[in-house]
């Protein structure tokens, strides 16, 4: 296994890494990457940036916005958390489960003396509660895989930039997100900084690693990367107006429907949510557009590009994407 210290606290660079492993490099060992961030808002591929953060707070606290390229969830992430990535050459969605990918995060975890083990989904538990979320995304040559780790997270922080600033709100909000979740810092035997915990956690995981330094070339390309990770464009552009929302939570998680419809036929179609993709729903919606909203239509048009509807979001069938749609 490889091991890169990106030296970076800015999410936009880390993302930009992970993106120029996964489709420029390639190599064809594991990667594995382990790195914290300033305050910032990672939001999940296919979600409206607008409608998951409290607009005012991020802006007076200077509060970092970015989308990362793997589906879920909005997630608050700063210098009292980290971030591990892995890279795995050849492998596909269903290849590895997030158990697998994260064991050693878990093992490592372990080994300080905190329970932890992972949801039926993609999050690692202690007690109940949530340290870590997980995602991920395939390319042509394997999958990036990454997660956060909340080890001295500020929850205050987290809740009011997630949610309005009506103050019982948010004091019902972090209330609500401390039943929930919690922090690595209170399940350890013996205290710990977050500069402890993060040489610890290299150590354990990767301490006969390899260690990769990055050319003078290849950080150029990295650096030309983060700047679209960067962009407003890329973080907030893109979010269309709809006539029609629908929206439902299935197994695989919360998904909308956003639909513009002329005279019975799609004239555009997207889908949001915290949902991962497993195929391509950008190639769903293109086959999809110029369509009447009829079952028939619909199931043929998806047929003749060669689509499966059950391979496109994990844990949701077609038959569930039909019924938002139609």
């Amino acid at each position: 296994m490889i091991y890169i210290d990106t030296a970076s606290f800015s999410a936009a660079y880390n993302f930009a890494v992970e993106e120029y492993i996964s489709s420029v490099w390639k190599p064809s060992e594991t990667v594995f990457l382990f790195w914290g961030t300033a305050p910032t808002l990672m939001i999940g591929r296919f979600q409206n940036t607008r409608s998951e953060i409290n607009s005012e707070y991020v802006r007076s606290r200077g509060i970092d916005v970015v989308r990362r390229r793997s589906g879920g969830g909005t997630i608050y992430t700063d210098e009292g958390g980290r971030q591990f990535s892995y890279w795995f050459p050849d492998a596909r969605h269903a290849d590895i489960s997030f158990r697998q990918a994260g064991q050693a995060v878990v093992d490592a975890l372990h080994g300080i003396g905190v329970q932890a083990y992972y949801s039926q989904r993609n999050d690692i538990l202690v007690d109940g509660r949530k340290i870590s979320g997980n995602a991920r995304y395939v390319t042509g040559s394997g999958m990036i895989n990454h997660g956060s780790l909340l080890f001295d997270t500020d929850i205050e922080a987290m809740v009011r930039a997630l949610t309005v600033s009506d103050e019982k709100l948010v004091s019902k909000g972090i209330r609500s997100v401390r039943q929930r979740i919690t922090n690595i810092k209170d399940h350890l035997k013996q205290p710990m900084s977050v500069e402890e915990f993060n040489d610890y956690m290299i150590s354990s995981i990767c301490g006969d690693c390899a260690v990769y330094q990055f050319s003078a070339e290849e950080q150029a390309q990295i650096d030309d990367i983060a700047r679209r990770y960067g962009s407003w464009e890329w973080n907030y552009g893109g979010d269309p107006d709809f006539e029609l929302v629908r929206e439902n939570r299935f197994a695989g998680g919360k998904v909308s429907c956003c639909l513009n419809v002329s005279e019975g036929r799609i004239r555009d179609i997207s889908f949001y949510g915290d949902f991962f993709a497993v195929g391509s729903v950008e190639e769903l919606c293109a086959a999809l557009r110029g369509v009447r909203l009829r079952r028939d239509e619909l199931l043929a048009a998806v047929q003749s590009k060669g689509i499966d509807m059950d391979k496109i979001m994990y844990m949701i069938s077609g038959e569930e994407l039909l019924s938002l749609i139609l």
